[in-house]
């Protein structure tokens, strides 16, 4: 019986159907440990539209289930979830409408909720970076704030990029956001590759970012790489 209604679980969700998700109203019963999840690892909902039913359906379905499901079940459940969310729309709604918190399970998911946060805002411009960081619960922005101070970084690196308007004001905006938790030699790196930027516009806020370094606690006494950047 197991077997069979595995099978019609991994038919129905590999056709982009979402009939199959009525099996967390008897997993407690038929498959205590979600099992079924192992047969459904290579699911992906390229369409975004599709990821979005997803998890309306899940919402509906899955939520109300969890309080039948043991705690490791229900990690191992919520990772392959988070795994399933590729933009950070559907992360974030499955974070506030579907999952369940504790600080226990907010814990246990923080590492996989951090990587698909990487993997996440790895190709977008800074307007989307700021916005996607605004949104992140508040409780979980120092664990996903060096992800991303990492992405500002990387696209800063490359003094050719083409900059709007948007993404200049909002770069300036993450550089100024002490939530996130600006490092020294963070600031040091990002002043240096502003200062060789070809953009004019993006060459503009350098006086910005430095008066922000010379009203900080931060200190160049010894390496003194300010001077040498602002030459």
């Amino acid at each position: 019986m197991y077997t069979a209604i595995t099978s019609l679980v991994q038919n129905n969700a590999f056709q982009m159907k979402f009939d199959w998700l009525i099996i967390f109203t008897i997993a407690s019963e038929v498959d205590p440990n979600c099992n079924f999840i192992e047969h459904l690892r290579a699911l992906k909902y390229s369409n975004e539209n599709l990821l979005a039913k997803f998890i309306k359906e899940a919402e509906m379905i899955i939520r109300p289930s969890i309080n039948s499901i043991e705690f490791e079940t229900y990690v191992k459940l919520a990772k392959w979830l988070i795994q399933l969310c590729h933009n950070m729309d559907s992360l974030f709604k499955l974070w506030d409408d579907v999952l369940l918190h504790n600080n226990m399970f907010d814990e246990r998911v923080s590492k996989c909720f951090a990587e698909r946060v990487r993997a996440n805002i790895s190709r977008g411009e800074a307007v989307a970076l700021e916005y996607h960081f605004k949104r992140l619960p508040k409780d979980y922005r120092d664990r996903v704030s060096e992800i991303f101070r990492d992405q500002v970084i990387f696209l800063l690196e490359s003094p050719n990029r083409k900059w709007t308007y948007e993404n200049i004001n909002a770069i300036k905006k993450l550089l100024h956001d002490n939530s996130l938790n600006w490092r020294r030699d963070d600031v040091i790196q990002s002043l240096e590759l502003i200062s060789q930027s070809h953009t004019l516009e993006l060459l503009n806020i350098f006086p910005e970012i430095l008066d922000d370094w010379f009203h900080s606690d931060f200190s160049d006494t010894k390496e003194k790489k300010i001077p040498k950047i602002c030459v």
